[in-house]
């Protein structure tokens, strides 16, 4: 696996199996120089962060590179939006996370609805043409993804009221695109916001 860089540190952010992180640095570390430093991203006070998150143990470290990556991109408060398999909002300011949510992501919704009834159907992650659907697929579609933006516009609302602030706010994951135009919060859309966090916590524990 030839990448015709090189590699010096490697910080590892997983939130799925152990040894699948474990197959990664491996292969990592066979074309690493032999004095790169490996580092698992999680709560650290090495990374100049004041953490109010009560369990640290069980931040997720995916959760903890978006909120880095918003403290890199504004000094003020900031909200992280993160829509992947699970929908997390981070709330944080200048060097300082104070925790924030996690809901079903969109997917996992749309999955659960087909798995745990008996003859609603798994349907295709459309936008509707209307909210209200004219057949139990438009119906479906409308209720996961108008009722989805309509839960991160309200948590955002009541994440910022909770913040005292009128936070900037942020949205990535793999749902993104598609729920983005349906909300009516003001976001910024960074796809690699999630990557931008690992690589400002390397910065932060001075890799250049």
């Amino acid at each position: 696996m030839a990448t015709g860089l090189d590699i010096t540190a490697v910080i590892r952010s997983n939130v799925g199996p152990s040894s699948l992180a474990y197959e990664v640095i491996d292969k990592a570390s066979m074309q690493a120089a032999p004095e790169a430093m490996f580092i698992s991203l999680h709560g650290s006070s090495k990374l100049g962060v004041e953490i109010h998150y009560q369990s640290q143990e069980t931040l997720g470290p995916d959760r903890l590179a978006n909120a880095l990556a918003a403290m890199a991109l504004c000094e003020a408060p900031s909200i992280v939006v993160d829509c992947g398999t699970a929908t997390k909002f981070e709330a944080v300011s200048k060097d300082v996370y104070y925790g924030g949510s996690i809901m079903p992501g969109i997917g996992m919704g749309a999955k659960a609805l087909s798995q745990g009834t008996a003859r609603l159907p798994e349907v295709a992650l459309e936008i509707p043409k209307q909210v209200i659907g004219t057949d139990t697929s438009s119906a479906i579609q409308s209720g996961i993804l108008f009722g989805h933006a309509s839960a991160i516009d309200g948590m955002v609302s009541r994440l910022s009221l909770e913040m005292n602030a009128t936070p900037k706010v942020f949205l990535t994951g793999g749902f993104a695109s598609l729920v983005a135009p349906l909300c009516e919060t003001r976001m910024q859309e960074v796809p690699t916001l999630t990557l931008d966090g690992i690589v400002e916590a390397g910065r932060r524990l001075g890799f250049r």
